[in-house]
């Protein structure tokens, strides 16, 4: 993730699960998730995400 964000040097780097909603998906995308046994749902952690965030200030040296 770093090397692609080059030249910018973020403070933090980090990845967080994410949503699949089947609404949002194309009849082939929907297909394949269904054909790969891809899970739907929300699987994204709210409180990992804002103690994540909640870092940031201090490593940016805003806070």
């Amino acid at each position: 993730m770093e090397k692609a964000l080059q030249p910018v040097k973020p403070v933090a780097v980090t990845m967080c699960a994410g949503m699949l909603d089947p609404k949002n998906q194309s009849f082939v995308e929907r297909s394949l998730g269904r054909l790969l046994k891809v899970p739907l749902g929300d699987f994204r952690d709210w409180n990992a995400i804002a103690a994540w965030a909640g870092q940031l200030p201090g490593l940016m040296k805003i806070g």
